[in-house]
Parts: structure tokens; sequence; C-alpha cells
């Protein structure tokens, strides 16, 4: 995940930035699901507030859908 930040922050066009981002939400919703399956379900707040970040600049809309299923 650190180099996914990485190359969202080294990204040039608005294409790469959002293939980052897509790639971001994917593994926030893995680190989300990890989270609550062992146990650490005060971490799974602050991973879906990530996610929401990341699904706003995602290529697939349905990652901001995801990120409000699992909030609920």
């Amino acid at each position: 995940m650190r180099q996914m930040y990485g190359a969202l922050h080294a990204a040039t066009s608005d294409a790469e930035r959002a293939r980052v981002f897509t790639l971001l939400s994917a593994a926030h919703v893995t680190a989300e699901r990890l989270c609550r399956h062992f146990g650490f379900t005060s971490l799974a707040p602050s991973v879906l507030d990530r996610l929401e970040w990341a699904a706003a600049g995602a290529d697939d809309p349905l990652y901001a859908a995801q990120a409000k299923i699992k909030r609920a």
C-alpha cells in the first residue's frame, strides 16, 4: 500500500492517478475485510475512511458504493 501511495504522487496523468486510486480502493477493501475477519473491528472505520477517499478518484464507481455499504 505504501508503494501505491508513492505511485499516486508520482503519477503524471489523470488516467494514471485513476488507475492507482482503483488499486488503492481494492487494497482498502481487502484490508477492511481482514480487519473484521481477525477481530480488529476498531481499525475498520479508519480503513473505510481511506476507502471512501480512494474510491472518489477510482475508475470504478462501484468502490464508492461498496464503501457506503460496508459503512452501513
